[in-house]
């Protein structure tokens, strides 16, 4: 079993995801698609929050060219296109009518 599945947080998942993508040297022998991430790098979005794991990702490589670029290396160009383009507006939480 891989850390992300013990972890407890969307939060704590995107960690693990963007570790995992700053540490894995790319290849372009590897059958898979994302330049030989692991099972793990995987088992970051199905913990029924991989689309706030995403959020909190591209999040955070908006302030790290490092982590764009190692979304480009394994082949998720779209991923790093997004985190390169500004933040879109949180939606407003709470009482909108209260004084």
């Amino acid at each position: 079993m891989s850390a992300a599945n013990h972890a407890r947080s969307a939060s704590a998942r995107a960690t693990i995801a963007a570790r995992m993508l700053l540490s894995v040297v790319p290849t372009c022998h590897s059958r898979r698609r994302d330049g030989g991430l692991s099972r793990g790098f995987d088992d970051c979005f199905e913990n029924g929050d991989g689309g706030e794991v995403h959020r909190i990702l591209i999040d955070r490589a908006r302030s790290r060219p490092e982590l764009r670029a190692a979304m480009r290396a394994h082949h998720y160009e779209s991923w790093a296109d997004m985190a390169e383009q500004p933040a879109p507006p949180r939606p407003m939480t709470g009482n909108l009518f209260s004084m």
